[in-house]
Parts: structure tokens; sequence; C-alpha cells
């Protein structure tokens, strides 16, 4: 584990921030952890899809949008017409949970929007987690017409290129600014500790496009491959404590799946990577 998250050397820099220089510290000495910032290296971050931040991740087990910045930064003005983010949405568009799932295809929840990303470990009623997802996509993507998540497709043109834009521009800023974290604890780079034994992952849950940047820069040699994040509840996923996560103490994932898909997180394997295994073993 200490290997997973390292220190940041100083004191407390706001009310808002507490660095702590052991970084396991922030889990453990204070009811704060949520306050508390640590670094984390790129290799270990991912996403609920099990996209993968490392700088070195290949293929379509890498973050789409590292993908996408890396294509242009390398093609300077590349529209976003001819962008492997159009690409992408047009290969990847998956319908229900079970697509985007697939370990959980035959739960209870396999037939839910796949934008609402039910992970095993929500505590959110399956209807309200419908409604928080239309109200978050509402409010991010304003003047979009029924917008969608934005790390698959099908999604309209003019949503895409609000989100090319918006990951260049956050990418434009750092390599040009540097990476400023902010002061309040709701901008900050955010995700929960996964925890396999002695292993641990980084689940991203906010700030992807910082993270995206941040790990296309780390690729070209351009800034440290370790980033500042903070907790976000819950703080700790740990795959011993799975039969209390919420949604398989409820029925909704299998015991089994929601195993299987602790395993692809750490494995680094996207579902869409694993979509298309099946598909060409099927």
């Amino acid at each position: 584990m200490r290997h997973f998250l390292r220190r940041i050397k100083g004191a407390i820099s706001s009310p808002a921030v507490i660095e702590f220089e052991n970084s396991v510290q922030a889990l453990y000495e204070t009811d704060l952890a949520e306050c508390a910032r640590f670094r984390v290296h790129l290799r270990w971050c991912v996403d609920a899809i099990g996209y993968s931040f490392a700088p070195d991740a290949q293929g379509s087990n890498r973050h789409p949008y590292v993908g996408a910045l890396l294509e242009r930064a390398a093609q300077t003005g590349l529209a976003y017409a001819g962008s492997a983010l159009r690409t992408h949405y047009a290969a990847f568009q998956p319908a229900l949970a079970r697509d985007l799932f697939p370990e959980a295809r035959d739960s209870a929840l396999g037939a839910m929007p796949a934008n609402t990303h039910f992970v095993p470990w929500l505590t959110d009623d399956p209807d309200e987690r419908v409604r928080k997802t239309r109200r978050a996509l509402a409010n991010e993507f304003p003047g979009v017409g029924m917008p969608n998540n934005p790390l698959f497709g099908p999604l309209s043109d003019q949503q895409g290129e609000v989100e090319y834009d918006r990951i260049y521009r956050v990418f434009t800023s750092i390599r040009e600014c540097g990476y400023r974290p902010p002061k309040h604890r709701k901008d900050d780079i955010q995700g929960l500790a996964l925890r396999r034994g002695d292993e641990m992952r980084f689940l991203v849950t906010a700030g992807k496009h910082r993270v995206a940047a941040l790990s296309a820069l780390a690729h070209l040699g351009e800034v440290d491959p370790e980033i500042p994040a903070r907790f976000r509840r819950p703080l700790i996923i740990d795959i011993r404590d799975i039969r209390e996560w919420p949604q398989v103490r409820r029925g909704g994932w299998r015991t089994d799946a929601a195993a299987r898909y602790m395993e692809r997180l750490f494995a680094g394997i996207s579902a869409q990577t694993l979509l298309f295994r099946e598909s060409n073993d099927g």
C-alpha cells in the first residue's frame, strides 16, 4: 500500500486541505479523510469502465481521452470530425448496464441504462440513480438535447465537439501553466481506493479530464506521473467486504459477478476490450 500512495510534504495549506506526510495517515489518523490530499501514480488509476490512465496503456484499454489528446498533440488543429474520439463514440455504444459491465449481464441491474454506471458498491436506489444521472448530464452539457455519458457513444456531434474541446483546453492549460490543484475539495481529482490483499488501485470518480491530460503529458515526458488527488466516500472498496457491498447485499449484483468486475479493474481491462474479445471468441 505504501507504494500506491505517496507523501505530500507540507503543512495545512488551507482549512479545506490537509496534506499528510504519510499517505496512509489520510485514512487512519483523521476523521477528515476526504480533506486529505495525497499523490498517486497514474499507473494505478482507472475508471469504472476499466479504462486505464497509465501513461503506457495501449489500445482500447487506454482511456479514450488520453488517446484523443495524444493524437491531437501530434496533429495540431485536428478537428473533432476526424478524431479518434469521434471514432471511439461510433465504435463503442453500450445501451444497457449489461453492455458496459459484462460481468453483470445476468444480474437484476443488467437492464439499467449504461450511463448510470451502477457499480456494486453504490448505495443509490436504481430509480434515484437514473434521476441523478440525467440531472448531472443536463447540468454538464447545457443546451445539448438528451446528452449521453461522454465516455462512450452514441453522442451527438454537438456533445462530442464540446467534450473534445474541453479535454484539449484542460490539456493545453496544464501544458502551458502546470497543474495547480484547486483549493476546494469539490473541484479536485477524487476517487476511491480499491484493495485486493496488498494491491491497490485508484478509481477516479471526479476530475477525469485533468487525469487524462496529466496522463497524456506524462506519456510525452512533460509532467511527473504522480498526481495529487483526494479520497471520496466510500474511501476504500476492499474485496474482502464484497458480501457487504450495497448492491451485492441487495441482490443487484451477484457475488461472483462483482468479484470478476473487481478483477478486471485491477487488470486494467476495459469493458470495450472485454466485449471485443468475447465477440471474436464467439
